[in-house]
């Protein structure tokens, strides 16, 4: 198996990583109860 030639720092795997974003879920409200949910 493969192996890195050098080792790589801290701060470049998190600046990698700073893509790996969640979405926001997009919230409605209830046309009866008012209350926030996800809409299907």
């Amino acid at each position: 198996m493969p192996l890195p030639k050098r080792q790589h720092s801290k701060s470049r795997g998190r600046k990698r990583r700073t893509h790996w974003k969640v979405s926001v879920a997009a919230l409605r409200k209830c046309p009866q109860c008012q209350k926030a949910g996800l809409s299907h």
